[in-house]
């Protein structure tokens, strides 16, 4: 949702979540900027504008690594751990018999807790 919203809005957004019981948990992506991108994810990128600009879905924010922790730690969350396209393929992807398949680094996954 935060590439949809301007900054306010997400901001207003993570306070409300941030403002729930501890232990809640927010998982959320957030699409990095253009100097951000390895060639790999920029040629993702390139590919998913038409798709998003035929539904009307512009892209209205991007945000560092470090901005995104800053904006939930600033919200109120007190845990936030960052995930970018290697660590998720770590977690996620791996088996003891090959390595993770290399994912596009477009975007960040953030776990954030209360």
């Amino acid at each position: 949702m935060t590439m949809y919203l301007p900054r306010p809005a997400t901001e207003k957004t993570l306070r409300t979540v941030a403002g729930h019981r501890p232990g809640t948990t927010l998982v959320v992506n957030f699409v990095l900027p253009a100097g951000e991108l390895d060639e790999l994810a920029a040629a993702v990128t390139r590919s998913a504008a038409s798709a998003v600009a035929e539904a009307h879905e512009p892209v209205l924010a991007c945000y560092t690594a470090a901005e995104a922790a800053s904006m939930l730690r600033d919200a109120g969350f007190g845990d936030v751990r960052v995930l970018d396209a290697r660590a998720l393929g770590r977690r996620f992807l791996t088996s003891k018999a090959q390595a993770p398949p290399r994912l596009p680094g477009s975007t960040v996954v953030a776990v954030a807790t209360v």
